[in-house]
């Protein structure tokens, strides 16, 4: 009979990896306490909560929250790190990986998409989640700027054609002018 305390802590998982961004698994085996402590307080710094959780509690969690593709990922020591910015967590992983190869990624999800090891790492190569955003942004101006450019060379010839008519029209003489120059 499953215990009430294990069920919340399923619950909790199960939330907690449908309503983050990204949930990135982790293979801490061989890491010292000192190295787990360093890399908790990295993670913390950038706003990513990292946990470790039983992995038959972890695997009816995934089924819980819907993504039963995450449970083979779930084998052995695994540490779950949980982030509404994909790019961060995957880029603590893989800086804090260089220092200790004990440290590796086995998989994640993000947005609801199960990641192998190698997606999940690939995350760490895209540029963090701010300048993404303004790269977004520039995009979608840069179309913008050009209807502008368009419109306003549009608007410019019409104006310097309205310029020259009015001009000729200055310098051509009227019938009161030509008449009143006979008359002379």
């Amino acid at each position: 009979m499953p215990r009430p305390d294990k069920e919340e802590k399923v619950r909790q998982l199960a939330e907690k990896v449908s309503s983050t961004t990204a949930t990135l698994l982790t293979d801490y085996q061989g890491l010292d306490v000192e190295s787990i402590t360093e890399l908790r307080r990295t993670f913390r710094e950038a706003n990513v909560e990292f946990r470790v959780f039983k992995n038959t509690l972890a695997k009816l969690a995934a089924d819980s929250a819907g993504v039963p593709d995450l449970k083979p990922f779930i084998d052995g020591p695994t540490a779950y790190a949980f982030s509404d910015d994909p790019v961060a967590p995957a880029k603590i992983i893989a800086e804090f990986a260089k220092k200790h190869p004990f440290l590796r990624l086995k998989g994640g999800v993000v947005e609801m998409s199960v990641l192998t090891a190698e997606q999940a790492g690939e995350l760490a190569d895209l540029p963090p989640l701010p300048t993404l955003q303004a790269m977004v942004v520039t995009q979608l101006k840069s179309p913008l700027y050009a209807l502008t450019g368009v419109l306003a060379g549009t608007l410019r010839a019409l104006l310097y054609a309205l310029d020259e008519i009015s001009k000729q029209k200055q310098e051509e003489p009227t019938e009161d002018k030509v008449e009143s120059e006979e008359e002379n």
